[in-house]
């Protein structure tokens, strides 16, 4: 309810699948958020007027998705085509917009597996599909653009050293460039994922959930809310060459009080920047990132 009074149209609701190890054929289902939980969620969504899409998530311990390289490919998406086939009927009983069929599987994206996938998660979801590429190579590797609704990406470029909007602007837009020569011919794109935490120093390596990790980190909120602010103007500059549909921000937690003054994570939370994108979102200013600047 909070997030739809800021101003948002649509929420992303991440559910996880695991896999042990980068090189493990048989990637299941995850126990960080369980089916009644992505019900319930897709449910108080629709109800706050939100539009919903379902995206899985791979967690491999010690690594990352983009890290999964198994020795046989086929026996790898037999499994997670029939995990992916399960949240492809839940997505079609809770009526959600979209379905993204995978996430930043970047040692994947050039595999055929990917046909047979999109032909059987068709069969049971009519919704909107989706993929989330890691980057601008990502959706250069993907090959199978043609066969889904829209362009999927996870964008974090490298923001530079010095938290000076101008300058950030300039390495916005050069990475929207980028993106919109990648996706010529291929239809809407979404930004699946852009993000920045409220961490100090992070502008380099906005992607870099590890460094969130160390000691020391400083809290930058002001930061954050600048470098939102200054997305969401870039983006609006852009949409129409870029083709950009949706823009989705990483990240919203779902517990009322998260986030805050002391925390260096990513959500906007209880943070200057969710004030920032409801002044952005429904010209509701209150002296802080004003829509005009």
């Amino acid at each position: 309810q909070r997030l739809a009074r800021r101003g948002a149209d649509h929420v992303a609701v991440v559910v996880f699948m695991v896999q042990d190890s980068p090189q493990a054929a048989t990637p299941r289902s995850g126990t960080q958020v369980s089916d009644e939980q992505l019900v319930a969620a897709l449910r108080a969504a629709r109800k706050a007027g939100l539009e919903t899409i379902v995206k899985p998530q791979l967690l491999v311990p010690g690594a990352w998705a983009g890290e999964i390289d198994p020795p046989d490919h086929k026996v790898w998406f037999a499994a997670y085509r029939a995990q992916l086939l399960h949240y492809a009927r839940i997505a079609r009983r809770e009526r959600a917009t979209a379905l993204v069929i995978g996430t930043e599987l970047s040692r994947l994206e050039a595999s055929r597996e990917w046909e047979q996938l999109i032909t059987e998660v068709r069969q049971v979801y009519q919704g909107k599909l989706t993929y989330a590429a890691h980057g601008i190579e990502g959706v250069r590797r993907f090959a199978h653009w043609q066969r889904l609704d829209a362009v999927g990406v996870s964008l974090y470029p490298s923001l530079g050293e010095v938290a000076e909007p101008g300058r950030i602007r300039e390495r916005m837009e050069g990475a929207l460039g980028e993106l919109e020569s990648a996706t010529v011919g291929t239809g809407p794109v979404w930004l699946l994922e852009i993000g920045q935490p409220a961490a100090a120093d992070s502008l380099a390596r906005p992607w870099d959930w590890h460094y969130l990790e160390e000691s020391g980190v400083r809290v930058d909120t002001g930061m954050q809310a600048m470098v939102l602010q200054t997305w969401v103007q870039a983006i609006r500059r852009h949409r129409n060459e870029a083709q950009i549909e949706r823009v989705t921000l990483w990240n919203w937690i779902a517990e009322p009080g998260a986030g805050g003054y002391l925390d260096a994570g990513y959500t906007v939370q209880n943070k200057p920047a969710e004030a920032v994108l409801h002044c952005l979102w429904r010209q509701h200013c209150t002296g802080y990132g004003e829509a005009g600047q």
